[in-house]
């Protein structure tokens, strides 16, 4: 039998509860519980879920919600990030300055929108572009680079959690389009090893359904999943 239990509200953000299974969780579920017009998001917190062999997890609910989900590291920082792979004239360097930074954050910005399309609504989206902008100037950032052309951003943010336990978060971790796969895999491992070398607690992110690359990345590198969280989208 599914329990759900309240758990704790995020100002007038969010609203988050308990689940036994999340595998329980549907449509009929979400709509029987509070959940206030004025919260943007609504929030699952589960112990464990079964990934498939593709290494991937989601829910399924129904298209008027958008969803995302919260991965954890197993302990503090990465353990293991996989047998190294060709460099494929890809590499990361720290931001000249915050000028630079900003303008590449722009730029990723820009990029995370035109994927995500319809997948967020206004609301959130003007949300999230205020909580990047604010947060940008606490952020340990590595910009990915070919040659002299910028393709990706990865930033690690120490951030509280809604139990109260501070993380390394990752703020960014995103890669533009356009990179071979060679190029991907050099980027992704690069960036791991640098997460790595830069994460001393317990690493967190947050991966949208509409980014599967994402997904597969860090629960390659051994994350696992903890919180399911959805939220309303535009009316059509």
């Amino acid at each position: 039998m599914v329990k759900v239990k309240f758990y704790k509200r995020i100002k007038d953000v969010a609203i988050l509860y308990k689940i036994n299974d999340i595998s329980k969780l549907n449509n009929k579920l979400i709509e029987s519980l509070e959940w206030p017009e004025n919260m943007l998001m609504m929030g699952f917190d589960f112990k464990s879920a079964q990934l498939d062999k593709k290494k991937t997890f989601s829910i399924k609910v129904s298209s008027k919600y958008g969803g995302r989900v919260a991965y954890c590291s197993q302990g503090k920082g990465l353990k293991n990030i996989g047998e190294s792979v060709p460099q494929a004239g890809i590499e990361l360097r720290e931001p000249k300055n915050f000028e630079e930074l900003r303008k590449v954050h722009r730029k990723i910005l820009s990029s995370y929108f035109k994927l995500a399309g319809k997948s967020i609504s206004v609301k959130y989206k003007k949300l999230f572009k205020e909580y990047s902008e604010k947060y940008l100037k606490k952020v340990n950032p590595i910009v990915i680079v070919k040659g002299k052309k910028v393709v990706g951003l990865f930033a690690i943010l120490n951030d509280k959690g809604a139990s109260g336990k501070v993380y390394d978060t990752m703020a960014w971790h995103n890669l533009l389009p356009g990179l071979s796969s060679r190029e991907r895999k050099s980027a992704y491992y690069q960036a791991a090893k640098w997460i790595k070398e830069n994460a001393t607690r317990q690493v967190a992110v947050v991966v949208d359904n509409f980014d599967p690359a994402s997904r597969k990345f860090f629960i390659g590198l051994g994350f696992k999943p903890y919180r399911l969280i959805i939220t309303r989208l535009d009316k059509k």
